[in-house]
């Protein structure tokens, strides 16, 4: 008797996110392939040379809010990070690789920075982003880079659903669109009717484009 194996939810969900990168998103791998990811970070940054706010949902030890802040020295430009520094809240598998709860914990130190423009946020997304919102409305109608390395489906969902409130258009960077935040993208793009247009990519292949920019526009009137 052949004993059967059922994948677990967490494999199924990542290959929903695989097939919905595939199917919905495939253009992205028509779009300018980077080598980098730090390359296709300096190409945004080429094309945001003046002041802008850069939120960063998924900070770790900083090394992505600084290259960006270390880039754009302009003295109006701000940085935001978001991140509970003290790891993930629930066990996240990356394909084949499973983080525990708590991985990337950093014993709840924020990076270190001398760069008076950056500002961070400690506590899950949840907790702190709405009072990032509440504190900066004047900010809105600036010019906004995201940054997404939030891993998990919920956060991604969450950060996208609270830029759509506050934000008409923006640049954003997903760290590792297949999987989870493919997902997330997509149910985001479903329920709220945004737009999204590629800007470029970094990864193995067309086909599995990991880093991603894209540009995404919101509806026209905001609540807040």
């Amino acid at each position: 008797m052949v004993k059967k194996i059922s994948p677990s939810i967490d494999i199924l969900q990542n290959l929903l996110g695989l097939t919905i990168l595939v199917r919905k998103y495939k253009s992205i791998g028509n779009s300018k392939r980077f080598p980098s990811r730090e390359s296709l970070w300096d190409y945004i940054l080429e094309k945001n040379k003046n002041d802008f706010v850069f939120l960063e949902f998924g900070v770790h030890e900083g090394y992505s809010i600084k290259y960006f802040a270390n880039k754009n020295q302009n003295p109006n430009s701000k940085f935001f990070g978001f991140d509970s520094f003290i790891g993930l809240p629930e066990n996240w598998r990356n394909f084949t690789k499973i983080y525990k709860a708590n991985h990337f914990d950093v014993k709840g130190n924020v990076p270190i920075t001398n760069d008076k423009r950056i500002s961070f946020f400690k506590g899950w997304f949840n907790e702190t982003f709405p009072i990032f919102i509440k504190e900066n409305k004047e900010l809105f109608d600036r010019n906004f880079i995201i940054h997404i390395d939030a891993d998990l489906y919920s956060s991604t969902l969450y950060c996208l659903t609270k830029l759509d409130s506050i934000l008409e258009k923006y640049t954003v960077i997903f760290d590792e669109l297949p999987g989870e935040e493919a997902r997330a993208l997509y149910d985001y793009q479903k329920s709220y009717n945004a737009t999204v247009d590629n800007i470029g990519y970094c990864g193995p292949g067309k086909l599995f484009p990991m880093e991603v920019a894209l540009r995404i526009t919101t509806k026209k009137y905001k609540i807040i």
